[in-house]
């Protein structure tokens, strides 16, 4: 809700979630959560760090790169990648 812990909440929520998609081998939500943290460090300007996880979950796909979450995940790289700190 924005609150003084909003974020320490979110990142610890986003943890678990990719922790739990790891553990089930669920790559599809693996990479929904990736897309989340990602633009959570780009927020708080660890561009590195959000370009270099999602490059980690999207290298292991080998299908269903026409999905809404893979695009939004391209599209999310590529622009993680021109900004400055990448």
């Amino acid at each position: 809700a924005g609150g003084p812990d909003a974020v320490s909440m979110a990142q610890g929520l986003l943890t678990h979630s990719m922790r739990l998609a790891r553990e089930q081998g669920a790559l599809a939500w693996e990479l929904r959560t990736a897309v989340s943290q990602a633009r959570l460090w780009r927020d708080q300007a660890r561009v590195a760090e959000a370009h270099a996880l999602l490059d980690a979950v999207h290298g292991r796909f080998s299908e269903g790169f026409s999905s809404a979450d893979h695009r939004l995940a391209v599209a999310l790289m590529k622009q993680l990648a021109s900004t400055p700190g990448a």
